[in-house]
């Protein structure tokens, strides 16, 4: 793999101080690819010890942002910088949009936490999970609901489609 470095119009500083200055990246590499000590080494010299950025992942970058999807984000502070490169500190973890749009969904009235069943709006997807050998809902590409025996098929259709409501969350441990 080709090692990839923030470019100098990838970033920007949105919040010049003396010190603990505030910036923002973009790119469309997998942020967890990229949280490391060499990727803002190109811009190092932009860049202090204490300083923010915040970083967006898109799936594309085009000159109009028409049709451009944020897919993640998140924030670091330049904990260290040295000629070999600049050391992040994560203080925000990187947040999957399509993962938070799907926990928000099911947040709405009679979501988990809330009083009732929860339903599905038809909109769901049965998938076999071969390594843990048994079916999973999804929702945009989110598995929901984990753990649905090779026997119980059916009932999982039904709930991907919203006939009937999903199993109740377990309660946290204290």
């Amino acid at each position: 793999m080709t090692e990839q470095f923030c470019k100098l119009q990838d970033i920007t500083c949105v919040s010049a101080t003396p010190f603990q200055s505030h910036y923002e990246a973009r790119t469309t590499l997998p942020l967890a690819e990229i949280l490391n000590d060499r990727f803002f080494n190109h811009v190092r010299d932009n860049l202090r010890v204490g300083d923010e950025i915040a970083i967006c992942r898109y799936d594309r970058i085009a000159g109009s942002q028409q049709d451009t999807r944020l897919l993640e984000f998140c924030t670091a502070r330049v904990s260290e910088k040295s000629a070999d490169g600049v050391k992040l500190f994560v203080v925000q973890a990187p947040i999957d949009v399509a993962a938070a749009e799907a926990e928000a969904e099911l947040a709405k009235p009679g979501g988990p936490g809330l009083l009732g069943p929860r339903y599905i709006e038809g909109n769901g997807e049965v998938r076999w999970n071969p390594g843990r050998k048994c079916y999973e809902i999804m929702l945009n590409g989110t598995a929901i609901v984990t753990d649905i025996p090779r026997d119980a098929k059916e009932k999982a259709q039904q709930m991907a489609r919203g006939d009937i409501p999903l199993p109740a969350p377990l309660p946290e441990a204290a």
